[in-house]
């Protein structure tokens, strides 16, 4: 906020923040408070006759002599930061409404929302295969779209990515696919059939566990005695 906007604002009350001031650090006038706070008298007759703003070096004068925090201070003057975060111009804000259409056009969807605040407020959208379902607008412009599309696709695609992992090791799948988390059937080549997780196979990486158990194991390196003593050729131990 300027200078100029913080005098003429309609709740701005430096009147407030210096009787406060006086009255808690037990003075009896503004002189009194200018010597407290270091000040030129001058100074706080100013900001009373709202000529001078209650700047940052004053908050920060105040807030070391008196204790009293920058949100308190603001609060006695009765002024408010303006906020500029979530703020979107009308051109800016039609814009970003028509590529949301745009976007919902491309996965053959419609926005039936007709107002865009910004980002992060959800909006609705239309699915033509799953009905009506709320979204942001940035994932929706990251080129997200209906939750349940994706499932849908990720299902479908993963009976043959299953029984392309167990073709791969040489086995064969012996009972049909229901979900990642319905164990099924495989065939290993050496040990037979075993019940496993889809999920585990595919994501994890898992195979047959007697495989896995047949597998030699790395020997460890014997480390060496260091309190044993060096032996000579002659088998006798050095001195």
């Amino acid at each position: 906020m300027q200078h100029e906007e913080l005098l003429k604002h309609p709740t701005y009350d430096p009147d407030r923040l210096i009787d406060t001031l006086i009255a808690k650090l037990g003075l009896k006038s503004d002189a009194a408070l200018s010597r407290a706070l270091k000040m030129q008298p001058p100074v706080i007759s100013k900001i009373r006759n709202r000529v001078t703003p209650v700047g940052a070096t004053i908050l920060l004068r105040i807030h070391e002599v008196t204790g009293i925090s920058f949100k308190k201070i603001r609060i006695l003057l009765k002024t408010k930061r303006k906020q500029n975060r979530d703020y979107n111009p009308p051109a800016l804000r039609a814009e970003k409404l028509r590529r949301l259409t745009e976007k919902a056009a491309s996965h053959s969807g419609t926005c039936i929302s007709d107002v865009y605040v910004n980002v992060n407020v959800p909006l609705l959208f239309e699915c033509k295969t799953h009905g009506i379902f709320k979204a942001k607008p940035r994932h929706i412009l990251a080129g997200h779209w209906c939750r349940k599309c994706v499932a849908d696709a990720q299902k479908g695609d993963a009976p043959l990515r299953l029984a392309s992992y167990i073709a791969e090791r040489g086995g064969v799948l012996k009972s049909p696919y229901v979900n990642a988390r319905t164990h099924v059937v495989v065939a290993c080549k050496f040990h037979g059939e075993w019940k496993a997780l889809p999920d585990n196979l595919v994501s994890k990486g898992t195979w047959c566990p007697r495989c896995a158990r047949s597998k030699p194991r790395p020997r460890r390196k014997k480390q060496p005695d260091m309190n044993s003593s060096p032996v000579n050729q002659s088998g006798c131990a050095s001195c």
